[in-house]
């Protein structure tokens, strides 16, 4: 066993001894947050192959995938909160977390890899209470029409309450919905959140659809975030045509094509 990789196991360790030895919610929220600043600048792609193939990582998975289902709600949840107390206008970005700005900003990476005209309708699938994809785009594309879906019904009342707080009303439908439920007949893009679970199984139900030209967006985890994440099939389902593969550290995305 390397020294990198023995390093980064024993790292692990102490992120998993401190977030167990956590008693309230506070430090809980700064443990989980400090872990994902290591994941978000790790990139020993050499050292994380090899730790992919030890049983440690079948554990950690297991431990911090279940910790990071509680984390990513509720600090979304905390955000959505925190913004709709103080919201006064101005530039939202300026009033985002760590987590929520890095991702308004990573969206327009994925906007110039699609076509901005003649979007009718656009579905995104694991909004969370802070939407801040479903915002940017709201705010940022010519899209008639936003659907934003989450199967936590409480994370829905607040983003209908975010979206509702920024006029963007008759734009955006926030829907209690699984994203393997939903029937997108009428969708022309379809955005995949990086922690939404079954992504095989909404893909599946996208194609179904039976329109060709259907693009999905599906971000997916890179290197350690794959402890939290689900990844998608590495082979492209044969009702798709992957189209672009952008990668940007934590955090990948893939562009998939309906035909």
């Amino acid at each position: 066993m390397s020294n990198n990789l023995i390093e980064l196991i024993q790292k692990l360790k102490k992120f998993k001894t401190a977030i167990e030895c956590t008693n309230n919610k506070e430090d809980f929220l700064k443990q989980m947050n400090e872990l994902w600043l290591f994941f978000n600048n790790y990139n020993d792609i050499k050292t994380f192959e090899l730790f992919y193939d030890t049983p440690e990582f079948i554990i950690f998975k297991e431990f911090f995938q279940a910790q990071d289902s509680v984390f990513e709600p509720e600090l979304d949840k905390y955000e959505a909160m925190v913004f709709l107390k103080n919201h006064s206008g101005g530039d939202i970005l300026k009033k985002l977390n760590y987590f929520s700005k890095s991702v308004f900003i990573q969206i327009e990476e994925e906007i110039e890899a699609i076509e901005r005209t003649n979007i009718k309708k656009l579905v995104m699938i694991g909004c969370g209470s802070m939407p801040e994809t479903v915002i940017f785009l709201a705010q940022n594309m010519n899209i008639k029409e936003i659907i934003a879906l989450d199967s936590d019904f409480n994370a829905v009342l607040l983003a209908r309450e975010v979206i509702y707080q920024l006029k963007l009303s008759h734009k955006v439908d926030v829907q209690h919905s699984l994203g393997e439920d939903y029937d997108y007949f009428d969708a022309d893009y379809v955005h995949i959140a990086s922690f939404v679970q079954r992504k095989k199984e909404i893909l599946y139900q996208i194609s179904k659809v039976k329109k060709r030209g259907v693009k999905v967006i599906v971000r997916t985890p890179e290197l350690l975030s794959t402890l939290v994440h689900e990844d998608i099939p590495h082979n492209t389902p044969l009702y798709f045509k992957k189209k672009v593969k952008k990668n940007r550290g934590f955090c990948s995305f893939s562009i998939f094509e309906t035909l």
